[in-house]
């Protein structure tokens, strides 16, 4: 089974070990290529996107954030922009196409709600692992996209190294996962994925992230 989602190529090839069970290869293009087995399950289900990823350690507040943005100026969430308010955190790359749609959705939220005291503040994982190059995209990406919020370097495009600048998430599986922060910075929802606007399931995350807004903004 393949499919190109206009940036990507992806191939699962598998075999039937028994009835119950497949074995097999995911390659990623030509620079990844991960082993998988699955096992037939009667109940099985598809995990909520607000489950996958969650506050592992006991303390949930975002502290130690300072990052590059495109300028090479460093962000904090202490500064003044950010004090008492909500503010959203989206671990992304410019590479990767449901951050664009995720991108654009926060950006449509924010113009379409500019007295609510939101800030969104993106991290961007790159490909690119010159420092420079990174920043670069991140620039680029800022301007043509139009994006009204800030844009910080995070590091090389790896999942593993995306966990370890969050640790105290239980791991970071997919690009993008959004952070929901309330006005003391503590780390209240975590969304893995994005279900663009193509997708049946576009609706009722918008609903779902106004409900979580809202009541962000109400404490």
């Amino acid at each position: 089974m393949s499919c190109f989602d206009g940036s990507h190529a992806f191939l699962f090839e598998a075999k039937i070990s028994d009835k119950d069970e497949l074995s097999g290869t995911f390659r990623s293009g030509k620079h990844y290529t991960s082993s998988w087995t699955a096992v037939r399950k009667d109940n099985a289900r598809v995990t909520d996107a607000f489950d996958l990823t969650f506050v592992e350690s006991q303390q949930n507040k975002m502290e130690n954030f300072e990052f590059k943005n495109d300028q090479g100026k460093m962000i904090n969430l202490n500064d003044e922009r950010y004090a008492g308010k909500v503010t959203l955190i989206q671990i992304m790359g410019t590479w990767c196409p449901n951050c664009r749609d995720e991108s654009n959705f926060l950006k449509s939220y924010l113009e379409e709600n500019p007295n609510k005291e939101i800030e969104v503040i993106a991290v961007g994982f790159e490909k690119y692992k010159e420092e420079e190059k990174a920043l670069n995209a991140l620039a680029k990406y800022k301007s043509r996209m139009s994006i009204p919020y800030e844009i910080v370097y995070g590091g090389y495009a790896s999942k593993k190294l995306s966990s370890e600048t969050f640790p105290m998430l239980n791991k970071v599986i997919s690009y993008p996962t959004l952070l929901f922060l309330d006005k003391e910075k503590n780390i209240r929802k975590v969304h893995t994925g994005f279900s663009g606007p193509a997708t049946s399931e576009f609706e009722k995350f918008k609903k779902e992230f106004d409900i979580i807004i809202d009541q962000l903004l109400s404490e």
